[in-house]
């Protein structure tokens, strides 16, 4: 088995993880670290088997989107499944927030089924802020420090 990765510290750490577990029980496992485009290359054309990747965890799940419908920008293995497609659709033109999580909770099943994403370890990270720290911090995985300033 190989585990295709993007040739940074945090990915290779991650596979050395896994590696080291499969190794343990039979079944043998290199690791192909690549350049991030070679690797967004071989994802698209899918060219890659087993891999890790960072995908954020967002307050809204729609900001998921780029990342798991049809030709969203961050689907980086071309995956397309109009039901996926539909449910995201739906959770987005929803405004009351029971129904969106119930829609939400129905597009997480469609990723259960067709097993496309599986989690396997989260990176740790930090997000601090004071109360001195003002303007519009709408998304701390993408944070815009344009808009920030701090008061006295």
């Amino acid at each position: 088995v190989t585990i295709s990765i993007i040739a940074r510290p945090q990915d290779r750490r991650g596979a050395e993880v896994l590696k080291q577990m499969w190794d343990a029980v039979g079944l043998r496992t290199t690791i192909d670290a690549m350049e991030r485009l070679a690797w967004v290359a071989a994802a698209r054309n899918r060219n890659i088997g087993i891999t890790t990747f960072r995908a954020h965890l967002h307050p809204d799940p729609d900001l998921m989107s780029v990342q798991i419908i049809t030709n969203g920008s961050a689907n980086w293995f071309n995956w397309s499944d109009p039901n996926m497609d539909k449910c995201m659709e739906d959770g987005r033109t929803t405004l009351e927030d029971a129904k969106r999580a119930d829609i939400y909770k129905r597009c997480q099943q469609v990723l259960f089924d067709e097993a496309v994403y599986g989690p396997l370890f989260n990176w740790k990270h930090n997000d601090v802020t004071n109360k001195r720290v003002q303007g519009e911090m709408d998304n701390w995985e993408w944070p815009r420090f344009k808009r920030l300033w701090l008061s006295q």
